[in-house]
């Protein structure tokens, strides 16, 4: 283990200051280690000891790897910045203030100046997401695509990895326009999420549900570019609010292509929440209901579809009208 030199342009009063700034801004979206390791770092600074490694890491309970890790942290907030010579590693901290409130670091309006900007891509961690970014979406960043990645990381909590990672999402789902990320950006800090191991877990989470709403596009002859957020709204509904499986949307589906021969969400609608509202949750649950009616129609196959992994199914046509749709017992559905 080397030897820590800490380093800040404040003189030592006997106390260490921590602005304000510091509590109401960058503490809350740290880790409680990460603000461990700030603190002690801010006072061994103001202090003008070198610390070695060892007795530093015995101080705070913590492994060196988790202090370089909240020390990196912190340099990519812009907080400080990490000089290494061998084993020995100097580290300055920045005037938080300045950082924060200075015309040299904030332009009109809030947002990060270009001197700020060059300073935050000394971190390699910044620089690696630049790059990254720029190779993903095959074109360079704009100022601005590049001072809202940076927003994230300060607003958001985000680390380089997430940004990283959305990016990587975006662009899987094919859609890397600046709206659709900021979007995406949003509704993932509302999600709580902060590393990457969050990012990981919450897209293996939603790649189920979204690869079942590309199997119903595809089912239906529509591509995801198709997807209009009336559709998408009645997508959430079958899916999230009413619990239906992907086999039950899509016995919906087929009724609906067999009926008006073209897709229309609103039809399918009509036809799952009428399953909703009589509890059917299986395809065993509706054949069930049409054993129950007496009379023999003319049962038919349904076509062939490009969708081959699913099942075809035999059907009568007076029990999908009477039955499936529920006209038998609901009138006036108006499917």
């Amino acid at each position: 283990m080397g030897t820590y030199t800490f380093k800040a342009n404040v003189k030592n009063m006997g106390f260490t200051p921590v602005p304000d700034i510091f509590i109401n801004e960058y503490m809350p979206q740290a880790d409680g280690n990460f603000v461990k390791v700030y603190l002690a770092g801010l006072y061994q600074s103001l202090a003008g000891e070198n610390i070695i490694g060892e007795k530093l890491s015995k101080k705070l309970g913590l492994l060196e790897s988790d202090i370089i890790k909240a020390l990196e942290y912190w340099e990519s907030k812009g907080l400080l910045k990490i000089k290494k010579n061998d084993n020995d590693i100097e580290i300055n901290f920045m005037d938080i203030l300045a950082i924060y409130y200075g015309s040299k670091i904030y332009s009109s309006g809030g947002k990060l100046s270009p001197e700020m900007i060059g300073l935050r891509m000394e971190n390699p961690k910044i620089k690696s997401m630049h790059d990254t970014i720029d190779e993903l979406l095959g074109r360079l960043l704009s100022p601005k695509e590049v001072m809202t990645y940076l927003s994230w990381i300060d607003d958001f909590g985000f680390s380089p990895e997430v940004v990283i990672l959305l990016i990587e999402y975006c662009k899987a789902r094919k859609k890397t326009d600046f709206r659709y990320i900021e979007k995406v950006a949003i509704s993932w800090n509302e999600a709580k999420i902060k590393t990457a191991d969050d990012a990981q877990r919450y897209i293996s989470m939603h790649e189920e549900k979204y690869n079942n709403y590309r199997l119903v596009l595809d089912f239906l002859g529509l591509k995801e570019n198709d997807l209009m957020k009336p559709q998408e709204e009645f997508l959430n509904k079958w899916f999230d609010d009413w619990s239906f499986s992907l086999e039950m949307v899509l016995e919906a589906c087929k009724i609906c292509s067999l009926r008006i021969n073209e897709p229309n969400f609103s039809y399918i609608d009509g036809i799952l929440s009428n399953w909703h509202k009589n509890g059917y949750k299986t395809l065993k649950d509706i054949e069930s209901k049409q054993t129950n009616k007496k009379g023999k129609g003319i049962k038919f196959k349904a076509p062939v579809t490009t969708f081959n992994s699913y099942d075809q199914r035999s059907y009568d046509i007076k029990e999908l009208e009477k039955k499936l749709l529920g006209r038998d017992e609901v009138d006036g559905n108006g499917q």
